[in-house]
């Protein structure tokens, strides 16, 4: 969870929030210690079994645990994948969120995703410039030029542009 995620859930709940680093850091190395109270992991599907060893042998069984996470989301980079295996545990309690929020379902985005989480094929609509172009994205002018280049030959230019409405 990066600094601005802390900053965000510190404002919405009015409580403190930290990163898992800065937590492990504080009970390992300034002596926090949290005697009660529950303890939230967030974006826990990138959790690996060393960090969350780190963290929940200095936590006494009267604090409380939440993961939030999406097995479907990045795996840990580290050892281990102690979020999935909670999930697939059928002696702890879970809730499966199955509405897209994010993005509307007339972009296509939660029905591409979803047959993907489930491995079916999907068929999508080969992109095509003269369409693009025809809702008149135009292609700014930048450092290097993309202004007035012709459209057959955007594939080899197309780093240094950006489009824009």
């Amino acid at each position: 969870m990066a600094g601005r995620a802390v900053r965000r859930i510190s404002e919405a709940t009015g409580r403190p929030a930290s990163t898992l680093s800065r937590l492990v850091n504080d009970i390992e190395d300034a002596g926090l210690r949290v005697r009660a109270g529950t303890v939230i992991f967030d974006e826990t599907s990138m959790l690996d079994t060393p960090s969350i060893y780190r963290v929940l042998v200095q936590l006494p069984a009267e604090v409380n645990l939440i993961f939030i996470g999406d097995p479907g989301q990045l795996p840990p980079i580290g050892p281990g994948l102690p979020f999935h295996m909670m999930v697939k545990a059928g002696s702890i309690p879970s809730v499966t969120l199955d509405i897209v929020h994010r993005q509307d379902d007339a972009t296509g985005i939660p029905a591409v995703a979803s047959a993907v989480r489930l491995g079916k094929s999907v068929a999508l609509r080969r992109f095509d410039l003269d369409v693009a172009l025809a809702w008149r994205l135009s292609l700014p002018s930048v450092e290097g030029g993309c202004r007035g280049k012709d459209h057959r030959s955007f594939p080899r230019h197309v780093w240094p542009c950006s489009w824009r409405r």
